[in-house]
């Protein structure tokens, strides 16, 4: 059963009200009682010549379809949980995991935004659960294909791998200044090893210039209408009035001629806010992150065909929590760009990122999970590295410690 509120990280308590478990629980047990009924119903007559397992599921069909015609919107909404808690019965402890919590925690206030996120949970969850069972049977769980590099090294090796790709996912932990340190020395160092090559940097961390919705936009078609401005990248000036968040980074980059546009879009973040159930703060259920990815997207693939007209070579950045990098995350933005066989790194201090299944199945008593003295870098080899990664959350993990996670004055 799912984990009460006070086992929760920080950052997920402040999302979920009081409460919150002992509510979840009724309604899924509610809504299995009422699929345990319909269950026990009588068949309909079956049809000679049908194979026995297409009968079943054309009586479940229509047992649905002539008792519940009309579902009403809290009976969909509690079938749902009803479903998640099923599926989280057969991985049980994946229920109380970050990587659950963080990604896929299912909405409880019945309501049609709910009700879609719920469904996205469901799917999400099944292919999660299948890339568990994956990493299970895999010889050694996968620890024979990893490798590590510790040291004052560990960043120029990253920087000489990524500088190889077409297109490069960094998932942060956020409000740490030594990962925007590590960020900054990062993307410099590759601009070193590739002199000449354009860098181009998209982030959350700086809002598209505001605008209104178009018309008649909703939040499921607002990113197939988003505007149709040229995106411009930031400037001398746009450091000073658009950013709040990380400004020695950005202002360090654009000072040394890497492109940096933003991603950010509020419109769409007041109609997601506007939309979504109590539960949910601000942009951070599995739907609304979904929604953003998806615009975000959109606006990356446009300016990427423009920059290729002029520099086909160029190396294309996303910097952006690991709620939008992570292969594990439902529409995750390395998902919407498979044929540019994007690279994730997760960026994280003194231990590396639990929000992944490596955390699940190697367990937080690993080795792999104890506290770095030094910083370090993970990545995968072999000829399944990347579909090691793409089960597991990241191609490269880089965890900062020691001086890396000293603190520098975030200002211009």
């Amino acid at each position: 059963m799912l984990a009460s509120p006070q086992f929760f990280p920080p950052a997920i308590q402040r999302r979920i009200p009081p409460g919150f478990s002992a509510q979840l629980q009724r309604k899924m047990q509610e809504a299995l009682r009422k699929k345990r009924e319909l269950a026990a119903m009588q068949p309909l007559p079956a049809q000679e010549l049908v194979q026995q397992d297409v009968l079943l599921k054309q009586n479940i069909h229509l047992h649905k379809k002539l008792l519940l015609p009309e579902l009403s919107l809290p009976d969909m909404h509690d079938d749902l949980l009803a479903e998640i808690q099923l599926l989280l019965n057969t991985y049980p402890r994946l229920s109380s995991h970050p990587v659950f919590l963080g990604y896929y925690l299912p909405a409880t206030v019945p309501s049609s935004f709910s009700v879609k996120n719920n469904r996205l949970v469901l799917v999400g969850l099944k292919h999660l659960i299948q890339k568990l069972h994956w990493l299970e049977d895999r010889p050694q769980r996968g620890k024979a294909e990893m490798e590590s590099q510790s040291g004052a090294e560990a960043l120029f090796l990253l920087a000489e791998k990524l500088s190889h790709e077409k297109m490069v996912m960094l998932g942060e932990m956020h409000y740490i200044p030594g990962i925007q340190n590590a960020v900054e020395e990062l993307v410099l160092e590759i601009q070193r090893l590739q002199p000449g090559r354009r860098i181009v940097l998209f982030t959350e961390f700086v809002d598209l210039p505001e605008h209104m919705a178009p018309g008649h936009a909703t939040t499921e078609t607002y990113y197939r209408q988003v505007t149709q401005e040229p995106l411009e990248k930031l400037g001398d000036e746009d450091l000073y009035l658009r950013v709040g968040y990380a400004k020695s980074l950005f202002a360090t980059l654009v000072r040394n001629g890497v492109d940096v546009y933003p991603l950010e879009d509020r419109t769409l973040c007041h109609m997601i806010e506007r939309e979504e159930s109590p539960l949910a703060a601000e942009k951070n259920s599995p739907r609304a992150i979904m929604l953003r990815n998806q615009t975000w997207a959109r606006v990356m693939e446009r300016k990427m065909a423009d920059i290729r007209r002029t520099d086909p070579d160029a190396l294309f950045i996303v910097y952006a929590g690991m709620g939008h990098t992570s292969w594990v995350v439902p529409y995750s933005i390395p998902k919407f760009f498979a044929s540019e066989q994007p690279v994730v790194v997760e960026l994280s201090p003194l231990v590396p990122a639990r929000m992944n299944t490596l955390s699940v199945v190697w367990g937080d008593n690993d080795p792999f999970f104890t506290v770095r003295k030094e910083t370090s870098l993970h990545y995968w080899t072999g000829s399944d590295a990347r579909l090691l990664a793409q089960k597991t959350g990241f191609d490269y993990a880089f965890v900062l410690a020691g001086r890396k996670l000293r603190w520098k004055a975030d200002g211009l």
